[in-house]
C-alpha cells in the first residue's frame, strides 16, 4: 500500500484522533482489553485483535459496537479451531481472509471472510513458539516472526523456513514495496531494516532510531543502500 507524504510542521496545531473501536476496558463488544494488531479493509472496516480478550473484532465506520470475527468472544482463551490464546499481529489479505499470530497457541490461523473457525496454516508442528506478528507475500507465502527470527512458510507448506535468524525481543515488521523488511525490536528500542532475497537473509541493512537522540546508524553496508530517511520532530 502507498502512502502520500506525510509533513509536520513544527509549532503547528496537533492532530486530533478518533476513537473507532472501543475506548473502555471490558470484554463487552463496545470494548477492548489490550488491543495490539490492527488492519483496514478498503470499506473502512477496523480489524483489531484484543490481545486480553482472546479474539478479533471487526468495526463497522462510525459504529459504537463492534462485530466479533475470530475466538469466542466473551474472553475464554483455547486452542480449537474456534477459539485463540492471546493474539496478537494480524494480516488482512486482498480477499478479506485473516492472518492471525495465535501467540499463546504457537500458531498462524487464517480465518476466511464470514468463517466462525480458523485453519492453521502455520505451525502444526510446534515450530514457532509464540508468534507476535504474521504477513502474506503476493504468491501466497506466508512469514511468522516467532523465537528464533522470521520464518517463511510457503503455500501448503508445514516447515517453515528462517529467513531472518534474530533473537530479540521483536512484536511487529513490515515490508515495503520491493521486498525490505522493517522490524520493531522492542528490545534494543529500534527499527532494523533487512534486504532479503527470495528465500533468506542476505544483510542486515538496519537502520537504528533511538527515540531519545533521533540519531540513525548503519549497521553494515551492502550494495542496497537507504536513499532517504527523515526524522520529523
Amino acid at each position: 500500500m502507498k502512502y502520500s507524504n506525510i509533513s509536520s510542521t513544527s509549532g503547528s496545531p496537533p492532530i486530533t484522533g478518533q476513537v473507532v473501536a472501543g475506548g473502555t476496558f471490558g470484554n463487552g463488544y463496545n470494548q477492548q482489553l489490550i488491543s495490539w494488531g490492527v488492519a483496514v479493509d478498503p470499506s473502512g472496516y477496523v480489524f483489531v485483535s484484543d490481545y486480553a480478550n482472546n479474539r478479533v473484532m471487526k468495526w463497522a465506520p462510525g459504529a459504537v459496537t463492534g462485530s466479533l470475527v475470530a475466538g469466542i468472544g466473551n474472553g475464554t482463551a483455547g486452542n480449537g479451531s474456534r477459539e485463540l490464546h492471546w493474539p496478537l499481529g494480524i494480516y488482512l489479505d486482498q480477499s478479506l481472509a485473516l492472518y492471525i499470530a495465535d501467540a499463546g497457541n504457537g500458531r498462524i490461523q487464517k480465518w476466511l471472510s464470514g468463517s466462525s473457525t480458523g485453519i492453521t496454516v502455520a505451525g502444526t508442528n510446534g515450530q514457532i513458539g509464540y508468534p507476535t506478528d504474521v504477513s502474506v507475500d503476493n504468491y501466497g507465502a506466508i512469514y511468522a516472526w516467532s523465537g528464533g527470527g522470521l520464518y517463511r512458510f510457503t503455500p501448503g507448506s508445514t516447515w517453515g523456513t528462517i529467513v531472518i535468524s534474530y533473537y530479540s525481543a521483536v512484536f511487529g515488521f513490515k515490508f515495503d514495496s520491493i521486498g525490505n523488511v522493517y522490524v520493531a525490536d522492542y528490545g534494543l528500542n529500534s527499527i532494523l531494516k533487512y534486504t532479503l532475497n527470495s528465500t533468506q537473509c542476505n544483510s542486515r541493512m538496519a537502520t537504528i532510531i533511538t527515540p531519545s537522540s533521533k540519531e540513525v546508524s548503519t549497521i553494515h553496508s551492502s550494495k542496497t543502500s537507504i536513499s532517504s530517511l527523515q526524522v520529523l520532530s
